[in-house]
């Protein structure tokens, strides 16, 4: 596995440690704090957030937390980041975690740029950001290719509704890629983050690493080594350059709107 950097817009580094790099690619964008985002218990107990914080901390970046990013991201989480962002003068968001989280940030940095948006009002289609802020993530799962994408799905747990609005503003600016990070999350989450990429590009994505990935798996540890892994997540990257054409993303749609019901 070779590693390397590809630029959309979203730049992405791939490849081993490159979550290291962080704090010094945050650094060059000047920010006055950063609002770190992320899931639940896997980006903590693998030791990555702590990486993430020292590489901050090096650098000498002020940050705030904000955890608790569930599947199929909602709404009072979104508004909570918005204003802790708005109270610590943030300026820029990192993500930590899978499209949930990443999709969370987007969501987070539009409000706060927007404050006198009603956030939801985005993915209701009523309101269109004009401007956001910066924002950047590391990846720990391969799924909805959120981080290569301008979309943004956020579920409104109140009204039952999961909507999602695409826009230049969702345009993550970095994404870091290390194929090893996949092995923080279980086996399940590896399966739903296959489903979820099959569901975009069942044509283009090469099975066989899936089968590795997944079919291979072993008393419930994630299957595959890192060349697999690698290819994971460059079958996804292919996917997001290649998908044209109504059909598949309107399919993506209809499904998407219902996994956000509980």
């Amino acid at each position: 596995m070779d590693n390397f950097i590809y630029e959309t817009p979203t730049k992405v580094y791939f490849g081993k440690d490159e979550e290291l790099k962080v704090g010094k690619i945050i650094k060059a964008y000047n920010p006055k704090k950063v609002l770190l985002h992320y899931g639940g218990k896997s980006a903590q107990a693998s030791g990555l957030l702590d990486r993430v914080r020292k590489c901050l901390r090096d650098e000498g970046i002020p940050f705030v937390e904000l955890g608790g990013v569930v599947a199929n991201p909602e709404l009072p989480l979104v508004r909570k980041g918005i204003e802790l962002c708005l109270k610590e003068g943030v300026d820029f968001v990192l993500a930590v975690g899978g499209g949930s989280v990443l999709d969370s940030s987007k969501d987070i940095a539009n409000g706060t740029a927007n404050p006198d948006v009603d956030v939801w009002d985005f993915s209701l289609g009523k309101a269109t950001p004009a401007k956001t802020l910066r924002k950047g993530a590391i990846l720990t799962l391969a799924a909805a290719g959120s981080e290569m994408s301008n979309s943004c799905v956020i579920t409104n747990p109140e009204t039952k509704e999961k909507r999602g609005y695409g826009c230049t503003c969702n345009r993550m600016d970095f994404a870091i890629e290390n194929p090893e990070l996949t092995f923080t999350v279980n086996a399940y989450q590896t399966a739903c983050g296959a489903t979820d990429m099959f569901a975009h590009v069942v044509r283009i994505a090469n099975l066989d690493d899936f089968e590795q990935c997944i079919i291979n798996d072993r008393n419930g540890q994630p299957g595959g080594d890192i060349a697999h892994r690698g290819a994971f997540f460059l079958s996804l990257l292919d996917a997001r350059v290649h998908e044209h054409g109504a059909t598949a993303a309107q399919v993506h749609r209809l499904l998407g709107r219902d996994s956000g019901l509980r």
